[in-house]
């Protein structure tokens, strides 16, 4: 058998190799049925990560979702272009009128220029790119900047968790939740929704009873509205979530289907209900002046969590099918136009709240009626409804119709590199947003492997509620009743303005008040402190002094002491006679001559005698004594009277006596110093 044939039969008989499967091809089920969401476009599930959700998520794509949904982006939410962003995030200057005025573009810019966002917007970089992302993903669904979705002017603000974090700019895992948040079909392209349902989910977090005016989509939550709009007092006597159940029974008991929105609101109080939330700071209720709900990332979490475990559509997989169907051309902001696009939304951002609060204090605001509610089976079956006051031109409001309809294969699908600049590790994955004429269920809905028709929902005829068909008689004219309303909003605007202000004040005072009396228990203290270590140091030089005074009154006595014995010796030594030269010419003494120091100024006796030698030395005694006769301190000069003084020295010769054997001519020479008579004698004695 030949080498090739060898191979051949070898490579017949080898098991065939798995067939490389395309990204965006779905995979087929392996026991012929189950649902699309049973199965994974990668071998191995990719476990979800804090933010937006991974790239290889384990939900399939179908082409006609995909195909759909890319037709929707064509035609109502193409990319944005420049000159759009004038509309979108706020003209670079705006055109003055008399509505708004140089002056009042002045006062804006004032207050920008103090903000400490102006900082922060000034060194913005594109390290975090989760903040370009979320910039791209709104403009494109929301037409707005993110700025105008997490807003005071929607009753929203940021609350960062407890932490660092710079003014203006929000973390990195809020920009990702937010970011896959915005793209669920749920909110049908409109920011107003999703603020509605962040409401919710910090009133339900909080147990805030503020009044709070949701809008009116069904009759569930026109009932909510009016019952809050009727209760008397700054809060509410029960939570919101009772006066929301209570509402959708009584709609449910006229024979009206509550919305989707009061079901989401139901899944999110139950979502709240089984979490705990850490490290949360106190929540913020006003911005200048504005209602507001601090939102922070547990409120995007619980949001996230009741739709994905309540709703057919997870949040992973709308923000993964928006991915795909947003089309590969470039999308703005780059990343140099970041600060740019921030400057232009914030200042933008303050015109608008500064009308409002102009509006609110001149009593001109003429938005205060209450809208009619809006039926979203009416808005399904209008072909073009009215769109959102968000969204510009004529465009439909998104609808959330999601066709089951799986399509296996299909031509591939390719991704936009804007989105490359997300931070390494997210591998996020975006959504859709889709038109849909059906309710969303409880539980998924199964789907074959074979395509199958999108079959609208068919609504059936509700007769009307007696509340909606009774005549409205109105106790007062729609002028008067306008106005009353406008003054009464006013008057709890301004109490509410006054309560808080007197609140800081009072906070204030006390707070000055403890840091003077802290300020100044401190410097007490200081001083005590101080004073102490003066007395202390003062305490130690008069000891110091007591000291020297004793040392000094002691070396006084014993000056004393030895002056006196000075004085006792000097008598005694003039009594004594002097020696004659005879003595030592008996004894055969005999004085040599010598050189003499300079401190021996003795005198020389004419026969060189000892009493001659006694005489000389009492000059140097009286000396001594003249010293000693003032000794307050010691003069210049003294000598201490205790140390010995140079003794005198002198050399004799003696001469003994012929005795003996001694020859007489023999001389015996010895030094003596300073040694008495009796001494020498003695030593002369012993013949030394």
């Amino acid at each position: 058998m030949s080498e090739s044939t060898k191979r051949q039969r070898q490579a017949s008989d080898a098991p065939a190799r798995p067939q490389k499967r395309r990204r965006d091809k779905e995979p087929e089920p392996e026991n012929g049925s189950g649902s699309e969401r049973g199965h994974s476009s990668s071998p191995v599930p990719t476990t979800k990560v804090a933010g937006r959700p991974v790239k290889n998520s384990s939900f399939p794509l179908s082409k006609g979702r995909l195909k759909k949904t890319r037709a929707f982006f064509e035609k109502h939410r193409p990319p944005v272009r420049e000159e759009d962003l004038d509309e979108m995030i706020g003209p670079a200057a705006p055109p003055l009128s008399d509505t708004w005025t140089q002056q009042d573009e002045d006062a804006m810019m004032a207050e920008w220029d103090d903000s400490p966002e102006t900082a922060v917007y000034a060194s913005i970089t594109t390290l975090n790119g989760a903040i370009p992302t979320l910039w791209k993903v709104c403009l494109r669904v929301f037409r707005c900047s993110p700025l105008d979705a997490i807003s005071p002017l929607r009753g929203l603000r940021y609350q960062p968790l407890v932490g660092r974090s710079q003014p203006g700019l929000w973390s990195r895992e809020f920009c990702n939740r937010l970011s896959a948040l915005i793209t669920h079909p749920l909110w049908k392209g409109s920011p107003k929704r999703l603020a509605m349902a962040l409401q919710y989910a910090v009133i339900c977090r909080t147990d805030d009873r503020r009044h709070w005016s949701p809008d009116p989509l069904c009759s569930a939550l026109a009932n909510l509205r009016r019952s809050i709009k009727q209760h008397k007092g700054l809060e509410l006597s029960q939570s919101v979530h009772k006066m929301h159940k209570k509402a959708r029974t009584l709609a449910t008991r006229d024979g009206d289907e509550p919305s989707t929105m009061s079901d989401l609101f139901l899944h999110i109080h139950r979502t709240v209900q089984g979490r705990t939330f850490d490290k949360v700071p106190e929540p913020v209720t006003s911005y200048k002046g504005l209602q507001v709900y601090a939102v922070n990332v547990h409120d995007l979490k619980v949001v996230g969590a009741s739709i994905d475990g309540n709703f057919p559509y997870a949040v992973d997989e709308a923000y993964q099918v928006f991915r795909a169907a947003k089309g590969s051309g470039l999308e703005i902001p780059k990343a140099n136009q970041l600060r740019e696009f921030y400057e232009r939304a914030s200042r933008d951002h303050l015109r608008q709240i500064m009308e409002v609060l102009r509006d609110l204090e001149e009593g001109e605001d003429e938005e205060m009626g209450e809208p009619e509610p809006e039926s979203e089976s009416e808005s399904e079956s209008d072909p073009d409804p009215d769109p959102d006051p968000e969204s510009s031109g004529s465009e439909p409001e998104v609808q959330d119709e999601l066709g089951p309809a799986r399509v296996p294969g299909g031509e591939p699908e390719s991704e936009s590199s804007e989105f490359d600049d997300e931070p390494s590790g997210t591998n996020a994955v975006e959504g859709l947003i889709l038109n849909s004429d059906s309710e969303v269920d409880d539980a998924p809905t199964p789907v074959t492997p074979a395509p199958l028709p999108v079959l609208p929902r068919h609504h059936l005829p509700i007769p009307p509620s007696p509340v909606a068909t009774a005549p409205l008689v109105p106790m007062t004219s729609p002028a008067s009743y306008d106005m009353q309303d406008v003054t009464k909003v006013v008057n709890d605007l301004l109490r509410k303005e006054r309560d808080e202000m007197r609140s800081f004040l009072e906070s204030f005072r006390e707070g000055v008040r403890l840091e003077m009396r802290s300020s100044l228990e401190s410097f007490l203290q200081g001083v005590r402190l101080e004073m102490a270590e003066v007395q202390k140091r003062q305490d130690q030089l008069q000891r110091r002094q007591d000291r020297q005074n004793a040392e000094i009154k002691a070396f006084r006595e014993e000056v004393g002491d030895i002056k006196s014995a000075l004085e006792e010796v000097r008598p005694r030594g003039r009594r004594q006679q002097p020696f004659q030269s005879s003595d030592y010419l008996n004894d055969g003494l005999r004085p040599l001559p010598r050189s003499q120091g300079p401190e021996e100024q003795l005198g020389e006796a004419p026969n060189g005698g000892f009493g001659e030698l006694m005489a000389a030395s009492a000059p140097v005694h009286s000396s001594m004594e003249d010293d000693f006769t003032d000794l307050g301190l010691a003069p210049e000069g003294w000598e201490n009277p205790l140390q010995p003084r140079p003794k005198a020295t002198a050399e004799y010769q003696f001469i003994p006596r012929t005795r003996g054997v001694r020859d007489p001519d023999v001389t015996q020479t010895k030094r003596y110093q300073g040694k008495g008579l009796a001494r020498i004698e003695a030593e002369q004695e012993q013949g030394l």
